[in-house]
């Protein structure tokens, strides 16, 4: 990881300094020098992007991987690898969610809670409001699958706060949180209803809700239902955890 970052760093910014001295060779022999001011800005600020482009590129590749393919190996070796090298003092909250997220999806969940505990996002400087809903949101979803429902509620209410003082939500997980609510309080069909209206974001989404409603539907003696449900995520999970709770659950109902 260190070596493909480097690399592609180095081939960046030889790049712009080639096209800089190029530049400025040009305007030396026009003598304009407010021009070669504003070009000299402007690759230094095209340097500064294109190297958080490619230093983050592993990570997007390997996030979109586990999002949309369902399979978080990827993300959890890119994951491993960069916090190799991040230094203490810097904002690494995506890192720590990403970490935590993988290592759930694998039904590693008591490590993945740990993580997000271990960050502390209270103590940390200049974080923002998305940084903060996805942190609470992920620690709601972690105690609830672990079936600590007080926890669940208090940091699920934490994120309703944070989602109803912005202007423009990005992630809205609320209606999940409180399925899985009302699944630990056998309140059955409270569940689908909360399911059904929650907004779609990935297919890793869509299965996580699959196997939720298939508990549900199960809870209600709708076990033809529930097999579909089971069947779709032993499909679409592919290296998701879920998906052999999924096939040991439909197991047990078709016994």
């Amino acid at each position: 990881m260190k070596k493909f970052i480097y690399q592609h760093m180095t081939l960046l910014t030889l790049s712009v300094f080639g096209i800089l001295i190029g530049l400025l060779v040009i305007n030396i022999l026009f003598q304009n020098l407010a021009e070669l001011c504003t070009i000299i800005m402007l690759c230094v600020l095209l340097l500064f992007i294109g190297m958080a482009f490619y230093v983050n590129r592993p990570m997007i590749k390997a996030t979109k991987a586990f999002n949309d393919e369902c399979d978080p190996y990827p993300l959890l070796k890119v994951t491993e690898e960069y916090l190799t090298f991040a230094k203490p003092n810097l904002n690494i909250t995506n890192l720590a969610l990403n970490r935590s997220a993988t290592l759930s999806g694998i039904d590693r969940d008591e490590e993945a809670l740990q993580i997000l505990l271990d960050y502390n996002i209270e103590i940390k400087k200049n974080i923002s409001l998305t940084e903060k809903l996805y942190y609470y949101n992920n620690l709601s979803a972690l105690y609830l699958s672990l079936g600590d429902l007080d926890n669940g509620i208090k940091y699920m209410e934490l994120t309703k706060q944070i989602i109803s003082s912005m202007k423009k939500v990005k992630l809205n997980n609320i209606p999940c949180l409180e399925a899985e609510c009302c699944l630990l309080t056998k309140n059955y069909q409270g569940a689908l209803n909360c399911l059904n209206s929650q907004l779609i974001s990935c297919k890793r989404q869509s299965v996580s809700m699959a196997f939720l409603a298939a508990k549900a539907l199960i809870g209600l003696n709708n076990t033809d239902e529930a097999k579909n449900q089971l069947n779709y995520v032993i499909a679409n999970g592919n290296k998701l955890a879920v998906v052999q709770k999924a096939e040991k659950l439909l197991s047990e109902i078709q016994s």
